[in-house]
């Protein structure tokens, strides 16, 4: 359940977020002028953080007066909620875990990029099979993360087996608008043309190199001068940081679940945003605790 601070302050903090993403007050010319975007999504927030059904969520929010203090007229029927989350694209769900990040605090030292499968939990075969939608074993979600903060700077999900280096591709459209120093990552995105692209950008890549067996021993992937320029720009101890990534994924997994349970590809992959989107929050909530905590203690 979102603590009580934060729905307190949804018209100071969160909704300027969700404008900015771009879930303005009315979607198209049909809206029903009742229920904007911007709270509709901060309902699917709120379900995807107590892991409630659609059904449940709108008596929870009956029973606690949550649309009391959203200054709500009425209660959601759950399927405005399910419609909601169909209509509204992709991006703009991505959009939302950006500009949470962005209003973070935070020193852009190193970015270290690593994914990881979230679950299905699937729905009848017959149904699946009655809405023409294959049967994906897992989503796969990579994340993009500020080492030092531990804040989610972008997430890609696809419902699929995509390989990391072609889900990179999408961060590194992100990472233009940054300005960090270090990127880390594992052997599976060991790449010389990586390597120029991030130089281009200023950006030191440490990621150890591949090694493949030939006639009984290992050897290195080439004994190109590139190779060699990238063994001695590897730092040891900057490589581990790569490790904080992985505590991201974990925590992410323990607090708002590790599987979806959408019946539709798109759906899963919006879940998958929610959950990084209720990450960034979380940061952000806490240090906004922690500046008014300050301003009390100077106060006293």
């Amino acid at each position: 359940m979102l603590p009580i601070s934060v729905v307190s302050e949804y018209e100071r903090i969160i909704k300027p977020i969700l404008l900015e993403a771009g879930l303005k007050e009315k979607s198209n010319k049909y809206h029903n002028n009742i229920f904007d975007d911007h709270v509709k999504f901060y309902l699917l927030l709120l379900k995807e953080e107590s892991k409630k059904s659609y059904r449940d969520i709108t008596e929870f929010i009956k029973r606690n007066g949550i649309h009391r203090n959203l200054m709500l007229k009425k209660i959601p029927h759950f399927t405005t909620l399910q419609k909601f989350l169909q209509r509204i694209g992709e991006d703009a769900f991505r959009r939302v875990v950006q500009k949470i990040y962005a209003c973070l605090k935070k020193d852009e030292k190193i970015v270290g990029v690593d994914s990881t499968g979230i679950e299905i939990i699937h729905a009848s075969a017959h149904y699946l099979k009655r809405i023409e939608e294959e049967k994906a074993t897992f989503v796969k979600a990579s994340l993009m993360v500020n080492a030092s903060s531990r804040a989610i700077a972008d997430c890609y999900a696809v419902a699929g087996k995509p390989h990391d280096m072609k889900m990179l591709q999408e961060h590194l459209k992100c990472i233009q608008g940054h300005k960090f120093g270090h990127f880390v990552a594992d052997k599976a995105y060991d790449s010389n043309e990586l390597y120029w692209k991030l130089k281009k950008m200023g950006i030191v890549m440490v990621v150890p190199q591949r090694q493949f067996r030939k006639e009984g021993f290992y050897t290195r992937t080439r004994g190109s001068i590139i190779s060699r320029k990238r063994e001695k720009l590897f730092d040891e101890e900057i490589y581990h940081q790569r490790s904080l990534v992985e505590s991201v994924n974990s925590s992410i997994k323990r607090r708002f679940g590790s599987f979806v349970n959408s019946t539709r590809a798109q759906n899963m992959v919006k879940q998958v945003y929610l959950k990084a989107a209720l990450y960034n929050l979380g940061l952000l909530r806490a240090q906004v605790e922690k500046i008014i905590f300050w301003l009390l203690m100077v106060g006293a």
